[in-house]
């Protein structure tokens, strides 16, 4: 379903070990897209009889350290906006065999609300992916620490 951008135009990855959750069970059969700026850098199904996905991002470090990674999913003929967002980071694994990240899509507006007075000044992003100098004074949907959070 999703289509990757050229890889060879990328030196780096960041690596995620996840599983999808829907419905509180986790789903064999969904394929997972990873976007940078509306651009699929990685695209992954299940191995054959599991329910793990090893997601390869692709990157250049130098251009895309930071940048907001989109996760979506794709299962039974619907695209699903999976509400994770991460900070592309080149050499990073995300989850492992044990404890893999967890795409859950019965959460998957992602957004959450907390009190500004909460959150610390690091790690802001715009949903556009630029990275901001300190915790956004006005309102809106911004991304902090991998997560969608609404300033209000």
């Amino acid at each position: 379903h999703f289509i990757l951008d050229d890889p060879y135009r990328y030196a780096d990855n960041m690596n995620i070990v996840a599983v999808v959750v829907k419905d509180g069970a986790r789903l064999p059969n969904a394929e997972i897209g990873a976007f940078i700026d509306s651009e699929c850098r990685g695209s992954i199904r299940a191995n054959a009889g599991s329910d793990l996905y090893f997601l390869t991002i692709m990157g250049n470090s130098a251009a895309d350290n930071g940048s907001v990674v989109e996760l979506r999913v794709f299962v039974d003929g619907e695209e699903y906006p999976a509400g994770v967002h991460a900070a592309f980071v080149g050499d990073v694994v995300l989850g492992n065999l044990d404890a893999p990240f967890t795409i859950d899509l019965d959460a998957a507006t992602g957004i959450t609300t907390h009190a500004v007075d909460t959150l610390d000044d690091e790690g802001w992003y715009s949903l556009q992916g630029h990275q901001l100098k300190q915790r956004p004074r006005q309102r809106g949907v911004y991304i902090h620490k991998g997560r969608k959070v609404v300033i209000e």
